[in-house]
């Protein structure tokens, strides 16, 4: 977020995931997760409040 599109005392919401980038795998585990659809490469969207009182 850039610097001034966020207003203090305003309560915000953020929304963020994580995906496994498996480029950056040693080889061995980049072959496992394209070929075992266990691995879960992506986590589902979190959301997280983020009150006016704990912003700095």
């Amino acid at each position: 977020v850039e610097a001034g599109v966020l207003h203090k005392g305003e309560d915000y919401r953020a929304q963020t995931r994580m995906r496994l980038d498996i480029s950056q795998l040693p080889k061995p585990f980049q072959v496992n997760a394209l070929t075992n659809r266990d691995w879960n490469l992506a986590s589902d969207w979190r959301a997280v409040a983020v009150p006016a009182e704990l912003q700095r």
